[in-house]
C-alpha cells in the first residue's frame, strides 16, 4: 500500500484523536492536514505500525498548538466543539459516542495539555502505557502518574455520562413534552435530585439571558426551565436530532437557529442541562434552518 492510501485508512482515527484533544473540528483538520504533509516528506523508512506512527504525529501537533495556546493565554473557545463531529468521526455511533459528548468535550478543556493527551490515548483509544509514552515524549513511570491525576479530576467534574442511547432519546423527548406542556409535576420527576443547568455566557436562552454560573438542584432548574419556557414566542419551532452523536433540541425562531439543548441522562433521569446560544457558536453548526 502507498503513502497516501496508507495514511487514508488511518485518517478517520487521526481526526478524532485531534478532534478530542482540541475541541475543534477546524483545527483538527488542520492538524490532520500537517500530519500528511509531514508523513509524505518522511524518508522512506519501514514503519513498524502506522497507526502508533501518526497516532504520534497527530498528538504532537496537538500538544504543540495547545501549549502555544496556553502561552498566549487563550480563553477556552466553545464554538468549535460544535463542529458536527457525528458525521465524520467514526466513533460518534459506538461506545466512544460518550467521548464526543458536548459535555465531556468541554470538560476535557480543563485538563492541562499532556494529561488531556495521555487520558485520551489510553482512555479513549486504548493504547498501551508503553505506546502512550512514547506518543507524549515521557516515560511511562510518568505517564501513569498523569493518567492518575486525569482520571481523578475527570471523576470529580465529570457529569454522569453512563445512559444508553434509547434512554437518553426517551429522556429527552420526555424533557421536551414536560417543558412545552409547562408540566412541573412531570419535569421534577425526570430532572435528577441534583441536576445542574449550564449555559454559554453571552448568549440567550430563550428570551432569558444565559447564566453565568451554574443552576443546580431540580426546583431551581424546573422553575427556570418553565419559566423560560412562558416568554417563548409562538413561531418557535423545535426539532430533535443527533449532536456529536447525542440527542439534542434545537430550537428556531423565523427559521433562524436560536439555541441547542443537550442532556446528560443516567437510569432515565436527567443529570445535566447544557444550552448553548451564543450566535457565534450557532453560527459553528454551518447554518443549519428549519425543514418545513
Amino acid at each position: 500500500m502507498n503513502r497516501p492510501d496508507l495514511f487514508d485508512q488511518h485518517r478517520p482515527l487521526l481526526f478524532s484523536i485531534a478532534y478530542r484533544m482540541l475541541g475543534n473540528a477546524p483545527d483538527a483538520e488542520d492538524i490532520v492536514q500537517d500530519a500528511f504533509l509531514r508523513w509524505q516528506h518522511e524518508p522512506q523508512v519501514e514503519v513498524r505500525s502506522p497507526r502508533a506512527y501518526l497516532s504520534s504525529v497527530v498528538t504532537r501537533l496537538c500538544l504543540d498548538q495547545l501549549k502555544s495556546a496556553s502561552a498566549r493565554r487563550e480563553p477556552l473557545d466553545e464554538s468549535g466543539l460544535l463542529a458536527s463531529a457525528a458525521a465524520t468521526d467514526p466513533f460518534a455511533a459506538t461506545a466512544m459516542a460518550d467521548s464526543l459528548s458536548l459535555a465531556f468535550l468541554v470538560l476535557l478543556q480543563t485538563l492541562g495539555p499532556t494529561e488531556r493527551a495521555v487520558f485520551l490515548l489510553h482512555e479513549v483509544f486504548d493504547f498501551d502505557h508503553v505506546a502512550v509514552a512514547a506518543m507524549v515524549g515521557r516515560s511511562e513511570a510518568a505517564c501513569r502518574q498523569i493518567l492518575s491525576r486525569a482520571r481523578a479530576r475527570i471523576a470529580t467534574r465529570r457529569p454522569r455520562f453512563a445512559s444508553a442511547r434509547t434512554a437518553a432519546q426517551e429522556a429527552t423527548r420526555q424533557f421536551f413534552a414536560a417543558v412545552r406542556d409547562g408540566d412541573l409535576a412531570g419535569l421534577m420527576v425526570l430532572l435528577a435530585d441534583d441536576v445542574t443547568f449550564t449555559a454559554d455566557v453571552g448568549g440567550r436562552y430563550g428570551r432569558a439571558r444565559a447564566l453565568d454560573r451554574p443552576l443546580r438542584g431540580a426546583a431551581a432548574v424546573a422553575r427556570f426551565l418553565l419559566a423560560v419556557q412562558r416568554q417563548v414566542p409562538p413561531g418557535m419551532r423545535y426539532v430533535i436530532t443527533d449532536l456529536n452523536g447525542r440527542p439534542a433540541i434545537f430550537s428556531y425562531e423565523d427559521g433562524q437557529l436560536l439555541s441547542v439543548l443537550s442532556l446528560a441522562v443516567v437510569d432515565g433521569r436527567v443529570s445535566g442541562i447544557h444550552v448553548l446560544s451564543d450566535a457565534d457558536t450557532l453560527a459553528a453548526l454551518g447554518g443549519l434552518r428549519f425543514a418545513n
